[in-house]
């Protein structure tokens, strides 16, 4: 199944499937990190039409064989480059949470992560913008549900934990 960001659109569960071959769960984290690092720099300075794939192997240092070899399409080098950015936020809100036990410390912690690695990793930020401030795409509330679940999550495990301590009205 192939992913046209303008045409149609994939249901959030095809979202959770990987979208490289096997050869690259293979290579060196390094290269994996190069390799992405470099694509989401291309993505998010250019969007996704204009980005090109032969920059990203340039710049990468790789073959745009091998570019091939480790994504069917420009699409599912694109889509790994945003699991990558949520799952790299994923681990900072998770780190948080899981370091405090009092809700109004854990909150603000919370909320300062966020934007410790907004400012950080501001490549993903423009990725998400890039995206998202696409009229044109039919894809663009799955990637805001997404990434906006993230943090909406956390926020409820830190409101969660607030009950149980008492904190926090049941209601709430």
């Amino acid at each position: 199944m192939q992913l046209h960001i303008y045409g149609n659109i994939r249901k959030e569960s095809d979202m959770l499937e990987k979208h490289y071959k096997d050869t690259f769960e293979r290579i060196s984290s390094e290269k994996r990190e190069r390799i992405l690092s470099t694509a989401i720099d291309e993505f998010s300075s250019n969007g996704f039409d204009r980005a090109n794939v032969n920059v990203i192997a340039r710049k990468a240092g790789i073959s745009i064989g091998l570019i091939y070899r480790y994504f069917d399409t420009k699409e599912d080098l694109f889509l790994t480059c945003l699991d990558y950015s949520f799952e790299t936020l994923e681990s900072v809100i998770s780190s948080t949470i899981s370091s405090e036990t009092d809700p109004l410390t854990m909150a603000e912690k919370l909320i300062r992560a966020i934007q410790f690695h907004s400012r950080e990793n501001s490549k993903f930020t423009q990725l998400y913008n890039e995206i998202t401030g696409d009229s044109k795409s039919e894809y663009v509330d799955m990637l805001a549900d997404k990434i906006e679940g993230i943090s909406a999550k956390a926020y409820t495990a830190v409101i969660e934990n607030a009950k149980q301590q008492g904190l926090v009205r049941e209601d709430c």
